[in-house]
């Protein structure tokens, strides 16, 4: 094994065994063929789906429309305003740490076991350079109209802002109050980011 290196993946060890002893594994082979060896098991995050640039350009090229078709009759001849949001947890979550590691060495590795998060819950217009954000204890419906309200005061006398957002439950939940000054535009599932639909 390399010096120095304390944490393995299967791939990693699957290549290993083949230069080393000309033999061609599984990845899950590898993985078993270190049982005896002292090396734990490593716990792999699910990858998020690739998305293409196919993706991408034909989000672009339907925004037009899509936006077209969001707005209610009373907005239009409005100015419209565009914004992009989205919210995020942040704050502690205790978990086991696994790395691969040789036998006896002690490889370190921060844990912190406090059990206590906020929601960040943010939106902004690039078109008024303009960002209105909220810290809340929950990601809800009753959080996410907190934030719609905040949005709705931030909107320009007059204008109508079009609200890019993601699929998560509480953005189109039958309790959510949507202000007047204010439609909902949900990107399609597994949408690129949102800062390329700007």
């Amino acid at each position: 094994m390399r010096d120095g290196v304390v944490r393995w993946r299967r791939r990693d060890l699957q290549h290993r065994i083949k230069t080393e002893f000309g033999v061609v594994l599984h990845e899950r082979s590898a993985g078993q063929a270190t049982g005896g060896t002292g090396l734990p098991a490593v716990v792999r995050a699910p990858a998020a789906p690739e998305v293409g640039p196919g993706i991408a350009r034909s989000v672009q090229k339907n925004f037009p429309a899509a936006v077209a078709v969001a707005i209610p009759a009373r907005a239009q001849g409005k100015p419209l305003e565009i914004w992009f949001q989205d919210e995020a947890r942040v704050g502690q979550q205790g978990t086991l740490t696994r790395v691969w590691a040789r036998r006896g060495s002690r490889p370190r590795a921060l844990r912190d076991t406090r059990y206590q998060w906020s929601y960040i819950f943010g939106a902004v217009c690039p078109g008024r350079a303009t960002a209105v954000g909220l810290v809340l204890p929950f990601a809800n419906t009753e959080a996410m109209n907190a934030h719609l309200a905040e949005i709705a005061r931030t909107v320009a006398q007059g204008d109508h802002a079009v609200l890019v957002l993601d699929g998560a439950g509480w953005h189109g939940a039958k309790a959510l109050t949507i202000p007047d000054n204010i439609s909902l535009l949900h990107v399609p599932p597994y949408a690129p980011g949102q800062s390329r639909l700007a």
